[in-house]
């Protein structure tokens, strides 16, 4: 995950979720895991990739900012 916290630089953390599963990220706010797809097992398959999707309940001081729409 890439993130800019306020007035600082960009930077990456790791955080291991499980499905369901949250974690507060200081400076950014609460981040839930909610679907995950993993790419298949056998190679005979579709190919895929990963995806996944989150929940991000932002720390009230922050907001969203978009490339197209940057703040």
């Amino acid at each position: 995950m890439h993130w800019t916290p306020t007035g600082g630089k960009p930077t990456k953390y790791k955080y291991e979720l499980h499905l369901g599963e949250s974690v507060h990220i200081d400076g950014l706010g609460t981040v839930t895991l909610l679907a995950v797809n993993p790419p298949p097992l056998l190679s005979g398959q579709k190919p895929g990739g990963w995806t996944i999707e989150v929940n991000i309940n932002l720390t009230p001081d922050l907001h969203w900012c978009d490339p197209w729409d940057p703040c």
